[in-house]
Order: C-alpha cells, then sequence, then structure tokens
C-alpha cells in the first residue's frame, strides 16, 4: 500500500512525499513512522514537532487515529490552524 502526503500550510514540505506499507496500519502508527522519518532528516526536524498536533484528512473526511489504512491513499496533513 502506497501512502502519499499532501501538507498545508506549515506542512507544505510534505507535499509529494510517500511510503510503502503493507496493509492495514492505523492513523496512529503512520505517524509514529512519519516523525521517525522526520527525526532523521535534519530538512524536516522542525516538523517533527508540529507532526504531534496535526491532524490527518483522505478526500473525505478527517481521520481518528485508530482508523485503519487498508489501500494507497493520499492523506492531507493539517496543521493545527490552515487559515483560509
Amino acid at each position: 500500500m502506497k501512502i502519499s502526503l499532501h501538507g498545508f500550510g506549515s506542512m507544505r514540505a510534505l507535499r509529494g512525499i510517500g511510503f510503502e506499507f503493507v496493509a492495514p496500519l492505523t492513523v496512529r502508527e503512520f505517524r509514529i513512522y512519519l516523525q521517525a522519518q522526520l527525526s532523521t532528516n535534519p530538512e524536516f526536524t522542525d516538523l517533527e514537532l508540529l507532526l504531534q498536533s496535526c491532524a490527518f484528512a483522505n478526500n473525505e473526511q478527517v481521520l481518528t487515529e485508530d482508523m485503519q489504512l487498508t489501500h494507497d491513499q493520499l492523506l492531507n496533513v493539517l496543521p493545527p490552524v490552515c487559515g483560509g
């Protein structure tokens, strides 16, 4: 399964980044994985802390931490303040 990211606002640097996983995976598990990946890249270390406060959404809804990711999809990364 491929998870692609589209970051908004302060998380826009994540646009176009993708990861391959064996399904299923919870949003919580994906967040933990993504935080670990960000912490190893000096370009993204500021985003690692901000990610704790971000929400993930697909094209239909904001996802809860326990929701299962079961197929290829684009996840939107929504920082606490998206503007508008």
